[in-house]
């Protein structure tokens, strides 16, 4: 995700993912091998891809308000529960979505 972003390309998964950490990217009591809820990778895609948010999102920064944007930006599409874990293949079809926005 940080490679499509354009923010760092990195050779190995573990290179990533300590730099996600040390740019607050991930919360610093996270482990690699953790499923992530879409509420928290809302606010990490949001970071990576640096989307500018409406107001609640630029004042707080937090997980809900970070999946609230998305949704209202229909990257998340439909009807979804936050705190749902997220698949490998529903990441690259909101990086995806995310990428097509941008174009």
């Amino acid at each position: 995700m940080l490679e499509a972003s354009g923010v760092i390309v990195l050779s190995s998964q573990r290179e990533v993912f300590d730099y996600a950490v040390q740019q607050n990217l991930l919360p610093k009591n996270v482990s690699a091998d953790e499923s992530v809820r879409l509420d928290r990778l809302s606010l990490l895609l949001m970071r990576s891809f640096d989307i500018k948010g409406g107001l609640f999102y630029t004042l707080f920064k937090t997980p809900h308000y970070a999946y609230r944007e998305l949704a209202f930006l229909n990257i998340i599409q439909g009807r979804h529960d936050p705190g749902m874990i997220v698949t490998g293949e529903r990441l690259l079809f909101y990086v995806s979505r995310i990428l097509s926005q941008r174009e």
